[in-house]
Order: C-alpha cells, then structure tokens, then sequence
C-alpha cells in the first residue's frame, strides 16, 4: 500500500507501508470444571448464602422473641438455624452438581 506526499505540488513522494501479518494464537482449551470443585464451589456459596439468610432468620427470631413478655429458650432457633445452613450447604453443591452436568450435555465443542 503506498501513500502519496508532496512536498512541492509537482513532486509527488511514495512512502512505502508495511502490511500487518496476520499472528496465529494458539487456542488452549482449558480442562474445564472437575466435579469436585463444582461440589466445592457450591458448598461454598450455599454457607455464604445460608449464612445471610439463616443467620437474619435467627436473629429476628431473638428479636421478636425479646419483645415478648414470656419467651422460650434459644435451643429451638439455634437448631433450626443450624439444620437449615446444614441443607442449604448440600442444596447449593446439589445445583452445582446439577448446572456441571447440563453445561457438559449441552456444551458445543
């Protein structure tokens, strides 16, 4: 490709360009998701998920419970509180498992 310059109106100057060459990259494909750390990762937002909202169940459960003139014991809160992080912990590894899966049936290679 040439580009034409004049420095006076009847002289014409030819600057030669370069073409860019086309680069080839490799692509690398990583391995990909493994089970276990699909199990890992939803294990981990299920407690962080779990944690927020069994965490605002129990203390507005201590909260209204405060208010009341007789209330009970904590136990019963706590152990709900509990069995319900514990569920939502293997409900969040249980989607991962279940969204790994349909990624890998549905995956175009």
């Amino acid at each position: 490709m040439t580009q034409s310059f004049a420095d006076e109106p009847n002289k014409p100057v030819e600057i030669e360009t370069a073409e860019p060459e086309s680069v080839s990259v490799p692509i690398v494909r990583s391995p990909g998701w493994s089970m276990r750390r699909a199990l890992l990762t939803g294990c981990i937002i299920g407690a962080i998920l779990g944690s927020i909202f069994w965490g605002a169940y129990a203390g507005t459960s201590v909260w209204i419970c405060s208010g009341l003139l007789t209330c009970g014991h904590w136990a019963p809160i706590t152990l709900v509180a509990v069995i319900g992080l514990v569920v939502t912990i293997f409900f969040g590894a249980m989607v991962s498992a279940v969204i790994l899966k349909v990624h890998r049936m549905s995956r175009v290679v």
